[in-house]
């Protein structure tokens, strides 16, 4: 419908209501403490959370003519899950007030007509919700973040093939949030560290003949079954984690609603996160098990529309071919003294005897130099050393 222009500083509200009368006394009361957008369809409201938000809040009317505002509300906990919901109605039975707050996890549940100073109470207290709700989400990613970054980099000194399935999957993670315009990708990159752990926990033989579609065993198939339950309950463990669990628990589910874990659940009801480890996981497994590149892989994976979401994995070849098209390298040989953090290692860092030190084909971190230092120090890393340096 329209949008009332502010102060970036003022907190960032809409409001849904078929009826136009009641929008525009809002924006007569609000406006000047309030950034506002105003819808009169659920279809235009769902539009501005995509292109316009975050919201601190929404406010929606009960009774719209397409949706009523329980169901559209819960939509907007599943688009907007920070996003402070607020229901505004003429029909105040406590049944209505009940499924709100149950259903669509309404903060406050208000009554027409609602007065300035009571609209404004709420949606200030919506705008505290909101604050120390992202001021706790930001808290936990930089401490989580932290240190699964800390515990990736000692995964590549001792687990060099976990790592680098990692390293992988988060450098696809970042360039595919950026394509998609998802502002926080930390529960993704959380996320994935431990599905390449779960994935690694499968025997070989399993691995393999998933990613040749062959039969599994009866055996084979209760290991399988059991795998993301397990994880689900694992991550669950730790708090504020039950996102990271859910996406954990999907991550195996083909797209037409086939494998583990059972049950009826399929296509875009999958969670996006979980679509995206399922591709990118399948992907490191394929390349593993085939030998093909990066952009073969995902052209065989695109035709699979049963297994796999085409349009995110149309999105990740594109990415890939764009990447393939960047500024050209050239290879470098340098002896293990003249390692830096933030160079290209091309080739496998091995010590003298043959131990895999560090995986090719990633950036060498500050932390994995510091993990080797020691090696380097004594002398015992072969040389050279293979890295990419811009051409």
């Amino acid at each position: 419908m329209t949008t009332v222009s502010a102060s970036k500083t003022k907190p960032k509200v809409l409001f849904v209501d078929d009826e136009v009368n009641i929008l525009h006394g809002l924006k007569r009361q609000l406006h000047r403490d309030f950034e506002m957008d105003l819808a009169d369809t659920v279809d235009q409201a769902l539009e501005f959370i995509e292109k316009s938000g975050p919201y601190m809040a929404v406010v929606s009317d009960m009774r719209m003519p397409d949706l009523s505002g329980t169901e559209f509300l819960k939509q907007v906990a599943s688009a907007a899950p920070n996003t402070v919901r607020l229901m505004l109605t003429g029909n105040a039975d406590q049944k209505t007030a009940v499924d709100a707050v149950n259903e669509a996890g309404v903060f406050r549940f208000l009554t027409k007509p609602c007065s300035k100073e009571e609209m404004t109470e709420a949606l200030n207290a919506a705008v505290k919700r909101y604050q120390t709700n992202t001021a706790e989400q930001l808290l936990l990613k930089k401490t989580l973040v932290g240190s699964m970054d800390l515990m990736t980099s000692i995964l590549s000194i001792a687990n060099p093939e976990l790592f680098g399935r990692i390293a992988n999957m988060k450098k696809r993670i970042k360039s595919l949030a950026e394509a998609l315009n998802v502002v926080d990708s930390w529960s993704l990159e959380v996320a994935a560290i431990f599905s390449q752990v779960m994935i690694i926990s499968l025997p070989a033989d399993i691995r393999e003949k998933l990613v040749n579609d062959t039969p599994l065993q009866n055996k084979e198939l209760e290991i399988l079954q059991a795998l993301p339950e397990r994880y689900r309950k694992l991550v669950g463990k730790i708090p504020r984690m039950e996102p990271v669990a859910d996406t954990l628990y999907f991550s195996l589910k083909n797209f037409d609603g086939s494998s583990v874990p059972i049950g009826n659940i399929a296509g875009k009801k999958i969670p996006a996160s979980a679509r995206i480890l399922h591709i990118l996981s399948d992907l490191q497994e394929r390349q593993i098990y085939t030998g093909k590149a990066e952009i073969a892989v995902l052209s065989d994976m695109r035709e699979e529309t049963n297994k796999y979401d085409k349009e995110l994995v149309e999105r990740l070849r594109t990415l890939a071919i764009l990447d393939s098209q960047n500024q050209p390298m050239v290879e470098k040989e340098i002896p293990a003294y003249n390692l830096e953090p933030g160079q290209f290692i091309i080739s496998d860092l091995r010590t003298t005897n043959g131990r895999l030190l560090l995986l090719g084909g990633q950036q060498m971190s500050e932390t994995q130099l510091n993990l080797i230092s020691s090696y380097i120090a004594n002398g015992t890393v072969a040389e050279p050393i293979k890295i990419a340096v811009p051409k």
